[in-house]
């Protein structure tokens, strides 16, 4: 087949999307400043602080205050390409405080800090990150919906990798590339199959990538041979801005992990932290996980209300009931949950898998029916959106549980876990979790023993954050229902 030839303007996609991207991230600081300010005089109004001014000269606010957020967020390298939505919340974050404590010292040294409005800096720093956040994410989804200024993109290696990678930049609008076509030497796959057009093997990648003019290649090739692919690297080192790879980390922690050049010997060294093996993350996860739901209980109270009255009102039976449940450490915890069964569930279930081969198969493989006869019609909906777990939030608050965790288990499932349940014991269970955002009742048990296992071996505080985030989302979805 012919090879395509990218257009003129997307030569310049990768210089003009940071300039945009700054151009968005100094309107936001200037909104911010304007914010902070009218936000600032509106406190002090309501407190009885008319007599309070503030302002800042034009100097400090259109150069002084916006250079600063500037130059951490690009130390903080917040512009580069393929960072996940997650990634980014986290390094603007860390740049907005670190400008923020600059912002402050500056001041001081000058002899500003007497007439700078601590509440203002405070105000600042916080409207900052939102806007900052918002901005990106409203202006890379307008570019992605458009198709303006994306960077040609050639992938080396289909199916199954290239698969997993452009299921992910579906969902994290930073990646910010259009795929020009694949690189193959065995285009045999169905993964991607019809969806992008196969331009040849690797031996004629250095004539594709010339032909086409692209700047960015992806080597999506885990498996390929170490010599292979330096060769191909060193091929196209030359000829493009760009050359990243994918190597073979395959059930690795990659999350927490970190990467140290030796320089003199032309090595790598790829360390793995355990965060959740320290006492001070437990800690931090503890102190997140309680404030959240203790929060969010006193905001959905009457909510849940409601619902423990529609229960008792349209079947027989206490509105929440407690399954018992394995916890960290091996304890076992009742974990509250809304009714969503008839009363006697557990002999209705045993009559009905005794006369249904099917359905036994399926609960011992599952420990869960599509169709589960002892489901009432509130408790189905209740648990096609999740509504049926909020009690788990007491939960939380006493300590069984986390907010974000392993799916709480039973003790007939620890055979199922293997090896990982070492894993998951280091932890509480979670109301949700990696299995709640990757397809729910859909997930094979295997997998969601491998999702749980990958959780905890990875844990951050972000992660938890994009995960409660995620979650939202995958319960507004219309194909989210669990069963």
């Amino acid at each position: 087949m012919p090879i395509p030839k990218i257009k003129d303007s997307e030569r310049w996609s990768t210089f003009i999307q940071p300039v945009i991207m700054l151009a968005v991230d100094y309107c936001s600081i200037l909104l911010a400043e304007c914010v902070a300010i009218e936000f600032r005089e509106f406190i002090l109004q309501t407190l009885g602080h008319t007599h309070d001014k503030f302002d800042l000269d034009s100097f400090y606010f259109f150069l002084f205050v916006p250079l600063i957020f500037i130059v951490f967020l690009h130390w903080g390298r917040t512009y580069i390409r393929l960072l996940s939505i997650g990634e980014m919340i986290r390094r603007t974050f860390w740049s907005v405080l670190y400008s923020v404590v600059v912002y402050i010292v500056i001041l001081f040294l000058a002899g500003k800090a007497p007439v700078v409005s601590r509440l203002f800096v405070t105000l600042l720093g916080t409207f900052v990150f939102s806007f900052v956040c918002v901005g990106r994410l409203v202006m890379r989804h307008l570019l992605n919906r458009y198709s303006l200024f994306l960077e040609p993109t050639i992938m080396i290696g289909s199916d199954e990798t290239a698969k997993k990678f452009l299921n992910y930049t579906t969902s994290n609008v930073f990646f910010g590339i259009r795929v020009v076509g694949l690189i193959d030497d065995n285009p045999k796959g169905k993964a991607l199959s019809g969806k992008f057009p196969i331009l040849g093997p690797t031996s004629k990648a250095t004539e594709i990538i010339k032909g086409t003019g692209v700047q960015n290649v992806l080597i999506l090739a885990p498996k390929m041979d170490p010599k292979k692919l330096n060769l191909l690297v060193d091929e196209l080192f030359p000829l493009v801005k760009n050359v990243s790879f994918v190597p073979d980390t395959e059930e690795m922690p990659v999350s927490n992990m970190e990467l140290h050049r030796l320089y003199s010997e032309n090595l790598i060294v790829l360390s793995v932290k355990n965060n959740l093996s320290r006492w001070y993350n437990q800690f931090v996860k503890r102190v997140f996980d309680l404030v959240v739901s203790v929060i969010g209980t006193l905001l959905i109270f009457p909510f849940l209300l409601v619902i423990a009255i529609l229960i008792k009102a349209t079947s027989p039976g206490p509105a929440i009931y407690a399954h018992m449940r394995l916890g960290r450490h091996g304890k076992m915890f009742p974990c509250y949950k809304f009714r969503s069964m008839v009363k006697d569930a557990d002999k209705k279930l045993a009559a009905y898998l005794a006369s249904n081969p099917s359905a036994k198969a399926e609960w011992e493989r599952e420990q869960k029916l599509k169709n589960d006869p002892r489901v009432t019609r509130v408790g189905m909906f209740l648990r096609k959106t999740s509504l049926d777990e909020l009690p788990q939030l007491f939960n939380v608050i006493i300590g069984d549980m986390s907010l974000v965790g392993p799916r709480p288990i039973t003790r007939s499932e620890v055979c199922k876990y293997g090896t990982y349940f070492s894993d998951y014991e280091m932890v509480r269970p979670g109301m949700t979790g990696l299995w709640q955002t990757s397809g729910r009742s859909d997930t094979s048990y295997d997998r969601r023993v491998r999702l749980d296992a990958w959780y905890v071996r990875n844990w951050n505080l972000w992660l938890d954050i994009s995960m409660l985030v995620k979650t939202v989302r995958v319960l507004l979805s219309k194909d989210s229902g669990a069963y």
